[in-house]
């Protein structure tokens, strides 16, 4: 997560040159910036290590652009709004804070999900039995 975090500083440097446009709204951006973190380790971590770099960041760049698309946010948009959290690191420090607590909760979920998949099976043996 800590890689993803370093990431999203490096593209709020690049987005520096960009005109602010309207901020995306805080209950977007979080599971926004979640998803593209996702993203990013996925193909980290299970890309095979033969591939090129160069591959690699193609596909990921292609990754966002559709996650954008998903949550109907531009790139420039997207940039612009980081961009404002760069400059008020305040305001940054609890955006990140919050996608730390999004990505908590998100594991609670798959987890408990797994859980009662697990139950569900257990009592369905207990009912055969």
């Amino acid at each position: 997560m800590k890689y993803c975090l370093i990431w999203i500083l490096g593209i709020i440097s690049l987005s520096s040159c960009f005109n602010t446009n309207k901020k995306i709204p805080y209950k977007t951006l979080v599971p926004l910036i979640y998803e593209l973190s996702i993203n990013e380790e996925y193909f980290k971590s299970y890309l095979p290590e033969k591939d090129s770099i160069t591959k690699m960041k193609n596909f990921i760049f292609y990754i966002d652009i559709k996650t954008l698309e998903k949550y109907r946010v531009s790139k420039e948009n997207f940039q612009s709004t980081l961009n404002y959290y760069y400059e008020n690191p305040k305001q940054f420090k609890g955006l990140i804070d919050s996608v730390i607590s999004y990505a908590d909760h998100q594991s609670q979920l798959c987890l408990n999900k797994k859980v009662d998949k697990l139950k569900a099976k257990k009592n369905s043996k207990l009912k055969k039995n």
